[in-house]
């Protein structure tokens, strides 16, 4: 009747007797205790040292609530380690965090700002020109309407604006990969995020409706008469250049390609933007607000300094 105790012994513990399937990440470890048999099916096992003897205990497992990887290899001598998930596990396990989506939000935002804009243009083409005449009163950036008008939403409303396909693609796919490294550090408050990128857009403005002041008194200086202030700036490459100065110093050996193809440091991307910026800063012939890039920039980098230096920040 020997084979009377194993029955009973299968019946109250399932699979016993059965080649162990572990669940997690499990390494070798010289400190870890010997294991026993894993049950399988709904029992998961853990090992609980005390007092230099093996404590084995079973309880039932949760699939939606795995904290730890699963190995194919199995180590020698059967003893196991389990290994935590890293926290970019934990975060992909958990989903979008809010930071994630407050970026998808600025990114929607823009694009349904570009929609508009293209509504206002085929409206135009129709014989209708008040929506896009409104377009660029309350959605572009120009110093007479700031200073004299007092629209100074427009330096907010400004950064979410774009007339062209190609400007709105670059600003978001490089708003998106680079606001990642950003929105995903831990440390990041949603506050301390949008502080970011709304600084550093607003910051673009200011920086642009200086640089705008400087050029007017140059020229009336030349001609003796106030000149009639006609351009006007719009676009989110200010906000991109500050969280891009900024996750330049959290990360400046990550890598990306420029247009696609070629590869380049974070650091060496930003460094290069600043000093094409620059140097272009007064020419007459240039359609990019250069102004408006550098104050982003140097705004993303002050408050680098000043809120998110120390966080913990990502191996690369």
């Amino acid at each position: 009747m020997s084979f009377l105790p194993r029955i009973m012994g299968r019946c109250i513990r399932p699979g016993a007797f059965n080649t162990p399937r572990p669940f997690g990440s499990l390494r070798c470890s010289p400190l870890t205790a010997a294991a026993k048999p894993t049950p399988i099916n709904f029992f998961k096992s853990s090992l609980q040292p005390r007092q230099d003897q093996d404590s084995y205990r079973s309880y039932s497992f949760d699939h939606r609530r795995r904290r730890s990887r699963v190995v194919q290899e199995v180590p020698k001598d059967n003893v196991w380690t389990v290994v935590p998930e890293t926290p970019e596990e934990a975060r992909s396990r958990r989903g979008p965090t809010i930071n994630s989506y407050i970026l998808y939000g600025i990114i929607g935002a823009n694009c349904a700002v570009f929609l508009y804009a293209q509504y206002a243009k085929q409206q135009v083409r129709l014989g209708f020109p008040e929506n896009f005449h409104n377009f660029y009163q309350n959605f572009t950036l120009n110093y007479e309407d700031v200073v004299r008008q007092g629209k100074y939403w427009t330096m907010v409303t400004s950064v979410f604006s774009h007339t062209e396909l190609m400007h709105l693609l670059g600003n978001m796919i490089s708003t998106f990969y680079i606001g990642k490294l950003v929105a995903d550090t831990r440390g990041v408050t949603p506050l301390s995020f949008v502080v970011l990128i709304m600084g550093s857009g607003i910051a673009g403005s200011l920086f642009y409706l200086a640089f705008r002041r400087q050029k007017i008194q140059e020229q009336t200086k030349r001609t003796g008469f106030p000149p009639l202030d006609m351009q006007r700036g719009l676009g989110f490459s200010g906000a991109v250049m500050g969280v891009g100065s900024a996750a330049a110093f959290m990360y400046p050996r990550v890598t990306l390609s420029l247009y696609g193809i070629i590869p380049v440091p974070l650091w060496a991307l930003m460094a290069g933007y600043a000093i094409f910026d620059g140097y272009y800063l007064n020419s007459s012939t240039s359609r990019v607000a250069h102004s408006g890039h550098l104050g982003g920039l140097f705004f993303g980098g002050i408050y680098y300094f000043a809120k998110l230096r120390g966080l913990p920040v990502r191996p690369w």
